[in-house]
């Protein structure tokens, strides 16, 4: 994008909230629709059917952006849906978004179709957002903003967890998200990777020894479906669960993430070295004892 300053404006697809106007981070807003408004000049040609779905758009992203943001204005939204997205799963897309030079003349006008968008299974989604889910994404984005400017581990895992999220295929989705997984949470050790994630995962979701072993055993078998995926086995999992596995490795993901982003500590141990990440991670399973994998059918 040309040096400037730009409105950028993104109409929220299937987006519910009850609310009017809410100020999502510093020059990034969520704002009733202006049905009326004429895109005409923004070198594109709609559709009368993308006009009618940008007319039921109740609300858009807006965006005030300069050249002097750490992010553009594809990840800049692609940021704020991930960020939406922990806090509570819904619909929610952004399909098109118009961008226009804040100049004297306003000549400056060009737009974007975005083709893919966050994919989702019946059941898995809610119907809209509270101001409470509002609150905890805006937080969320300030956190995963660094983490992206720092260009480190954790931005790796918050591209591959948006990723997951948009792909149609449901298989690329959970081999997204299982790598995700190992980026957040593995460390150096002799134990199977498998052991090692479900462990950690255990132990940072959970403080209860029940709870956890029902965690430790759920990730385990989680896992495991990841690995029929990747090692040519795909075709053991029945087609009627395949994209209910996905939704629990989603969810799963999301309760890593909700700690992760709740906690300094966490964040800046997980972007460490290899060798720091494995004394942290070692330090707080270390007097976790997993139950036995002949134990985990009947916890889950």
């Amino acid at each position: 994008m040309a040096k400037g300053r730009y409105k950028i404006y993104a109409p929220l697809q299937e987006f519910q909230w009850s609310g009017d106007i809410f100020n999502f981070a510093p020059n990034i807003w969520i704002k009733p629709s202006e049905p009326d408004k004429d895109f005409s000049e923004h070198l594109v040609k709609l559709s009368s059917l993308d006009e009618e779905l940008i007319k039921e758009a109740t609300h858009y992203l807006s965006i005030d952006w300069n050249e002097e943001h750490a992010l553009s204005p594809s990840e800049t939204g692609n940021l704020v849906l991930l960020s939406l997205w922990l806090s509570t799963p819904t619909k929610s897309h952004i399909a098109f978004r118009f961008e226009t030079e804040q100049t004297a003349s306003n000549q400056g006008k060009k737009s974007a179709r975005l083709l893919s968008r966050f994919e989702w299974v019946r059941g898995e989604v809610k119907e809209g957002f509270s101001n409470n889910d509002l609150k905890l994404a805006a937080t969320y984005y300030q956190t995963l903003y660094h983490l992206y400017r720092a260009n480190g581990r954790l931005k790796d895992a918050a591209v591959l967890t948006f990723n997951g999220c948009v792909y149609h295929a449901w298989q690329v989705a959970l081999v997204c998200h299982a790598a995700a997984f190992e980026t957040l949470l593995t460390y150096p050790s002799e134990e199977g990777i498998t052991k090692r994630l479900a462990k950690a995962y255990a132990v940072i979701t959970e403080t209860d020894k029940g709870k956890r072993d029902e965690a430790y055993c759920l990730f385990w078998g989680l896992y495991n479906k990841r690995s029929d995926v990747v090692h040519g086995r795909m075709h053991e999992i029945p087609e009627g669960k395949r994209l209910q596995v996905l939704v629990r490795f989603r969810t799963a993901l999301r309760a890593v993430w909700h700690v992760v982003l709740s906690d300094e500590r966490h964040i800046e141990a997980l972007e460490g070295s290899d060798e720091s990440r494995g004394e942290y991670l070692k330090n707080i399973i270390s007097d976790y004892e997993p139950p036995k994998k002949s134990d985990c059918n009947s916890l889950v």
